[in-house]
């Protein structure tokens, strides 16, 4: 089955029954059938929470959210609105801040997850089973980090235009402290 979920719909399906807002949407739902069994669903690891496939949650399984991991993303995520507002960056400029300090954290995170699935991944069982789930869950952080590094273009690019406009109308650069 395909995936379900992208589009330029502000309010989404996150997945977990609820809906929410764009800067919050779980990129694309994943299906996979794997050697006959029943659909599994597979989710990135999205703002610290750790989603397991279907099967796992039908089981009567918890899912437990990774409240440190959301907390350090969160850190990093304000940590760039705080260095753009005490630079003076102005109001007009909110919802792409909003969208560029939640794309930037996601992304600093992303790599973390990404980096232990991947070691994670090399340490598994010679099973090929085993490789297979290890192989579905890089790849849904990999479509998470694509989702973000997609998105967090345009805010980016409109900060960093207005960036080296009060460069220019300050006549301050980088080369001028160096």
């Amino acid at each position: 089955m395909k995936g379900r979920g992208s589009g330029g719909n502000p309010q989404q399906n996150n997945g977990l029954g609820g809906r929410v807002g764009k800067a919050a949407f779980i990129p694309p739902v994943t299906y996979v059938r794997l050697a006959g069994r029943a659909c599994r669903q597979i989710v990135a690891e999205v703002n610290g929470y750790r989603v397991r496939s279907e099967d796992d949650i039908s089981s009567g399984d918890t899912i437990e959210p990774d409240l440190a991991q959301a907390r350090r993303t969160a850190v990093m995520a304000h940590n760039v609105v705080v260095k753009l507002k005490e630079m003076g960056l102005p109001e007009g400029f909110d919802q792409e801040l909003a969208a560029l300090s939640t794309d930037l954290g996601d992304l600093w995170g992303a790599e973390k997850v990404l980096a232990e699935r991947l070691e994670g991944f090399l340490g598994s069982p010679e099973d090929w089973e085993a490789v297979g789930d290890r192989l579905v869950d890089l790849r849904a952080t990999i479509d998470h980090i694509g989702w973000h590094m997609k998105n967090v273009r345009r805010p980016m690019g409109k900060i960093a235009r207005f960036a080296y406009r009060k460069a220019s109308e300050t006549g301050h650069s980088n080369t001028d402290t160096a």
